[in-house]
């Protein structure tokens, strides 16, 4: 987020949305879901962070698979 925000105020970021990749679908699927379950419950406030901003639309999680994750050949 602090390097999004520094890239903007120079002028040199594209979108104003930032696009996390990640690979776990459990972890995205917990982010859009907004029903708690008794095995989330100690789960840390950094989540609570990440979902914040998704549903405020600062960020967009999207999936990749493990194979293209490692490659870099996304960017």
């Amino acid at each position: 987020m602090w390097i999004h925000g520094f890239l903007t105020k120079m002028g040199l970021a594209k979108t104003k949305q930032l696009i996390i990749y990640c690979n776990n679908k459990s972890a995205l699927h917990m982010v859009h879901n907004l029903v708690f379950h008794g095995r989330t419950k100690h789960i840390e406030e950094n989540y609570h962070f990440v979902r914040d901003l998704v549903l405020e639309g600062t960020i967009q999680l999207s999936y990749i698979p493990i194979a293209l994750n490692n490659k870099q050949t996304y960017i």
